[in-house]
């Protein structure tokens, strides 16, 4: 069958001509573009969410790696969530894995042929030139991805215990919230406010972060939805300005709050707008000079390590007697003298007679 064969997790409407297109993501590690005039087809369609292309060039880079070692590295992403915007690109998606990284696919669609489609980036991947650093990304699967809606570079995602921001311009996270004790379910930017965004959590609590007023230690309130049932989603009405906040429960239900004033209309919007530029760019240059005397501390020991290898083969070499044609000499006088000990006697004799007739000639 033409489908997923795994459950999809979240479905996006895209921009098309037709207005009847949309896109589905699953944890099989395909993501399918569909045509809502056209499902009996199947997807019109389709692109496996896999690093294979990424290790074959890799591998033809290097050619200490083999087959074996291709095969081994090769990842399929499964799809927990996505997000598509059109004003941050209309052929680029977000879609959040279960193995706690965000992929950055593009795809651009040809009335004749095939379209071009790729992944461009990995966010939270760690490979070797990174030091395979884990805490780069969530520990478990991104239930939610939201783009900004002032600011669409920056991305924030919501998994395991913690939400983190991230931007386009780097594969490392700029901004974490702090480690909760439950687990977290969702999260979404506000889009009246750009420093205001919400998260839901597994104990049943609504957590408003407000970076302009509040800044990034605490949250500027929670509330308390549910007692007995984790909250499982969270979207806020952008038709409202952002007043009315719907909240998902695990038993079914759905919670409409009105916030205050204070949480979705700012006092001076273009201020805050500034602010939170500055602050999102102070962290991105903070963590590329960060990434960068990582990346220069590893080659360094790099460099140490060959240096340190080369002394030790220096002195290995320097170690070994050298050789001495004198001692070659004393070799072969040894050699003499051992084989003269051990001659036959009948040769020896032979040798005395010889030797005596010799003296009895020269007498003569």
């Amino acid at each position: 069958e033409k489908t997923h064969s795994d459950p999809v997790y979240a479905v996006e409407w895209i921009q098309s001509r037709t207005g009847t297109e949309f896109v589905s993501v699953s944890t099989d590690g395909v993501i399918c573009w569909w045509d809502a005039r056209k499902l009996g087809t199947g997807p019109m369609d389709q692109m496996v969410l896999c690093n294979e292309e990424e290790s074959q060039s890799q591998s033809r880079d290097s050619d200490s790696k083999s087959d074996e070692t291709t095969a081994t590295t090769r990842i399929i992403y499964g799809g927990t969530s996505l997000e598509y915007r059109t004003d941050a690109g209309a052929t680029k998606y977000l879609v959040g894995t279960e193995q706690g990284t965000i992929v950055s696919v593009e795809r651009k669609a040809k009335k004749d042929g095939d379209s071009q489609k790729q992944i461009k980036l990995v966010y939270g991947e760690s490979t070797a030139s990174d030091g395979n650093d884990e805490s780069l990304k969530h520990h478990g699967p991104i239930y939610s991805c939201s783009r900004n809606y002032f600011l669409p570079k920056c991305i924030l995602s919501v998994g395991d215990w913690m939400a983190r921001v991230w931007t386009e311009d780097l594969k490392t996270p700029i901004m974490s919230t702090r480690y909760e004790t439950h687990y977290l379910t969702s999260g979404v930017w506000s889009p009246s406010r750009p420093g205001v965004f919400f998260v839901t959590k597994q104990n049943g609590e609504l957590d408003v972060w407000d970076y302009y007023f509040k800044g990034q230690f605490e949250p500027a309130y929670t509330v308390k939805i549910s007692e007995q049932f984790a909250l499982t989603d969270v979207q806020v009405s952008a038709k409202s300005d952002g007043k009315h906040v719907a909240v998902g429960s695990q038993d079914g239900s759905v919670t409409i709050l009105q916030l205050c004033q204070s949480l979705y209309r700012s006092s001076n919007l273009n201020a805050e707008k500034q602010a939170i530029t500055q602050l999102f760019e102070r962290e991105t240059n903070r963590e590329k000079t960060l990434q960068a005397s990582k990346l220069a501390a590893r080659r360094a020991a790099k460099q140490q390590a060959k240096k340190s290898v080369a002394g030790a083969e220096e002195k290995e070499k320097d170690a070994k007697p050298k050789f001495d044609l004198n001692d070659f000499s004393q070799i072969e006088n040894d050699f003499m003298q051992f084989i003269q000990k051990n001659k036959p006697k009948e040769m020896q004799k032979t040798e005395l007679d010889m030797q005596q007739n010799k003296e009895n000639a020269q007498v003569n």
